[in-house]
Formats: C-alpha cells, structure tokens, sequence
C-alpha cells in the first residue's frame, strides 16, 4: 500500500510554487536608525559587494531566531552570538561561516517565527551614503487562501559586506503573495 505522506508532500509543494505565480507590493518604506520612523522609499547611495553566506542557505526559513531583527553583526562574538541563535534547532551544530572581521560585517535582516511556511525574507542590496548604511529588505508572506506547510517557521537572511561604522537604516519592502 502507498504511504498517504507521498499525495501529500507533492500537493504542498505545488501549492508553495503556485504561490510564488503572483505577488501584491506594498508601499516600500525607509525606517530611521534614530527615529524608528517609515517613510517613502527614495534610498540612494553607493551599493556594496553582498556576499551570500552558502553555509547559511540550510537555514534562511528554519532559523532559530525568534524576533524580528535589522542588524550589523561587527565582531567575532557577536557572531558567534547570533549563529549559536540561528542554528539552535540543528544538532550537531555547525561551526559559523568565515568572516573576516577586520575587513567585513555581516547584516541581518530575520522576520522572527511565522505560524506557517511560504515566508522569506531578502536582502536585495545595501547602500552606503551620508553616514548611514542603508538595507534594502524585501518580506514575502503567502496570502490567506495560500496552501502551505503547518509548521513554524522563521525566515532570515545575512550577507557580508565591507566593513564600515556608520549606522543602520532599512527600506522596507512587504509582498503577499496569491495562490490558486
């Protein structure tokens, strides 16, 4: 006899497919590192190299980061700090990608846990300008009618960009995308 899972799996991957068919926008806005403040999104700067993390890939929707969080990662042991939270779930745990500190930083954006699957999270690009670094994160949500996986979830993403001490400001982007 067939294993009931099999029918299953197939129709939730097809649903998470269908669901990245069609996306809704929101309004992009820019969050002040001093304010906490949205506004329109009109970022300009000098983009940075991004440099994915590969050896972070396994965990960009299964992290073990709870809260949201926009932050810079400067330091050996506030790395060690953060890999330790992303990799909480995994056993064994994994030793932290190579950074190299004195020449690099890493930026994070993680959506914190979600109730479900479909969620991700991107940095699309990092800008530098009048002493502020600014990160342009872009959330995707399934949207209601979406059939995705029932488990928790929480989405996050960090890049290693050239090291520099200015401060965090976000543009925010959000999409909700449709299935069906």
């Amino acid at each position: 006899m067939q294993s009931p899972i099999r029918p299953i799996v197939a129709l939730m991957a097809l649903g998470i497919a269908a669901g990245a068919c069609s996306a809704e926008p929101t309004e992009p806005g820019v969050q002040s590192p001093e304010s906490g403040t949205h506004g329109p999104a009109t970022v300009e700067g000098v983009p940075l190299q991004l440099r994915k993390l590969d050896e972070a890939e396994p965990f960009s929707s299964s992290s073990g980061v709870r809260d949201r969080a926009r932050i810079v990662i400067r330091t050996s042991a506030e790395w060690e700090d953060l890999w330790s939270q992303v990799t909480a779930n995994t056993t064994p745990r994994p030793e932290p990608p190579a950074v190299d500190f004195a020449a690099e930083m890493v930026v994070v954006a993680a959506m914190g846990w979600r109730p479900s699957g479909g969620y991700s999270i991107e940095i699309e690009e990092v800008l530098a300008a009048s002493g502020v670094l600014t990160a342009i994160v872009h959330e995707r949500s399934p949207a209601p009618t979406c059939f995705v996986t029932a488990a928790l979830t929480a989405p996050i993403e960090m890049v290693v960009v050239p090291r520099t001490d200015v401060a965090l400001a976000t543009a925010e982007k959000a999409t909700s995308f449709t299935c069906g």
